[in-house]
């Protein structure tokens, strides 16, 4: 339908465009406009429309939105089905009047063609009757037989031209093909002696079951990363090697991580092991002689530069609401490890409250986002019992750990106060102190290594020059201000 509007404010549709194109339709239309009951009843519905329907339009536009490229698609195959009927039947372009004579004699043509029939019958039979001579019942008997005869000689004439049509095509057939299968041999024929003066080393070759194998792990890669799965060792076995087993795992998996690279930008990545964070897992780890540290599963990530991966040159998600659930799950685990790595589910709530976000989020209910999260790896949801009540705390997941992680929580920190790395030059000395008491509580809060030892020499210079009671006061206000935001959290 390209970019004109459907339904709007300039309605336009290629399949009723194409509909009232025929005669017929058109002419259908103007009689019924020419009618007065007709033009009423176009008036009263052109009332209603600006009336009723109309003020509830702007409302409408946004669920519009997401139901506009099936509308789209509706229109396009409607017009596709109208172009196929005109290559079917193409006497329904013909104008009015000599369809509707076309019509009515294919109609009456079974009525025609029993009445020649009778009349043929009838003559036949008189004709035959005189051949005959005389009056009476052995004349008509000899007649009957007589024309009954014609009729089947006539009925084996007819059938005979038929068979000899049809052995006339069957007769050119063969001729074609054998045209199109020697075209076919000619183009291979070249095809191998352009490839013959290119080198050896170019030469057709049948894919070989390895690589039919790796086309299948990259098939499997990109499935499992399009809803969010981990690939496992046993799914790669089990969907991907069969019976070849284990032995080819490992050239299948280096051969499929470059056709990720080559041909995508991306690679698998392990996933990390799952903490042992409750009691009956730490107790099951230490009976078990040698603790694994795979995990077996992997992930896809991008190996492009980051520089091939800002926001101004990546284009939006088809997807409606996929940046939504980015953002979202990516503001949970921040909470998560600016809480030390684990946040209790009273608290968790607590921090949805303020967001408005306790009971619904713009994706799902908050209940079902919280177990889509779960499944899709991004939280670990941990039940423990304490005391006989039941503690539940969430953890940052394995894929949340690998997509967002510390570093992507320490960006998104800095966005939110405005700390985005700011040069030195265009920084005062006071700004550059500020940014770096920034610096050091965020690493505290996610666990990083302090900032670089440009910090600690631009630390201990200041602490050796004339502003250190400023430097000072910074730190307290800073440590004061950390603390009220602890004391307001725990009184909520």
């Amino acid at each position: 339908m390209g970019d004109t509007p459907v339904n709007g404010e300039q309605p336009h549709s290629y399949f009723f465009d194409h509909l009232t194109s025929y005669p017929v339709v058109s002419d259908s239309i103007t009689v019924f406009k020419s009618n007065k009951y007709g033009a009423k009843s176009l008036a009263y519905a052109d009332q209603g429309y600006v009336y009723i329907a109309k003020p509830f339009i702007p409302y409408l536009s946004k669920p519009y939105g997401f139901v506009a490229p099936y509308v789209a698609r509706v229109d396009s195959l409607g017009d596709l089905g109208l172009t196929k009927i005109d290559s079917t039947f193409p006497f329904i372009k013909q104008d009015t009047e000599t369809l509707r004579a076309t019509i009515h004699d294919g109609a009456y043509f079974p009525v025609r063609l029993v009445g020649d029939a009778k009349v043929h019958v009838f003559d036949l039979y008189g004709s035959e009757y005189k051949k005959c001579g005389g009056d009476g019942v052995l004349a008509r008997g000899k007649a009957v037989i007589t024309t009954s005869l014609v009729l089947g000689q006539e009925s084996l004439g007819f059938v005979s031209s038929l068979l000899q049509k049809k052995k006339a095509q069957v007769k050119d057939a063969p001729d074609s093909h054998v045209s199109a299968e020697n075209a076919r041999r000619r183009r291979r024929t070249d095809n191998a002696s352009s490839d013959s003066e290119d080198g050896e080393d170019d030469d057709a070759r049948a894919p070989s079951s390895t690589d039919v194998t790796v086309k299948k792990l990259v098939r499997l890669a990109l499935a499992s990363e399009y809803s969010r799965l981990p690939i496992r060792r046993t799914d790669i076995a089990t969907k991907v090697l069969g019976d070849q087993g284990s032995r080819q795992f490992k050239t299948v998996f280096n051969a499929a991580q470059e056709a990720l690279r080559t041909s995508f930008g991306m690679e698998l990545t392990e996933l990390p092991v799952k903490e042992k964070v409750s009691i009956q897992q730490r107790r099951a780890a230490q009976k078990v002689e040698r603790t694994s540290s795979s995990n077996k599963s992997w992930i896809l990530t991008s190996t492009l530069p980051a520089a091939y991966r800002k926001p101004e040159i990546l284009p939006p998600t088809k997807a409606p609401l996929e940046g939504t659930y980015t953002g979202i799950y990516s503001f949970i685990i921040a909470l998560i490890l600016l809480n030390g790595g684990s946040l209790p589910e009273q608290k968790l709530d607590r921090y949805l409250r303020r967001t408005n976000a306790e009971t619904y989020t713009p994706v799902d209910r908050t209940d079902r986002l919280l177990q889509r999260l779960c499944k899709e790896g991004y939280l670990v949801r941990v039940r423990e019992m304490d005391g006989g009540e039941e503690v539940i705390e969430y953890m940052v997941g394995p894929r949340g750990k690998m997509e967002v992680g510390a570093q992507g929580v320490a960006g998104l920190v800095r966005q939110v106060y405005g700390r985005q790395d700011p040069r030195e030059e265009d920084t005062t000395p006071a700004e550059r102190a500020q940014m770096e008491e920034f610096e050091l509580r965020l690493a505290r809060s996610l666990g990083l290594r302090k900032p670089s030892r440009r910090v600690d020499e631009d630390r201990t210079g200041d602490e050796n020059g004339a502003d250190t009671p400023q430097r000072g006061q910074t730190q307290r206000q800073s440590q004061r201000q950390a603390a009220e935001s602890d004391e307001e959290d725990e009184s909520d």
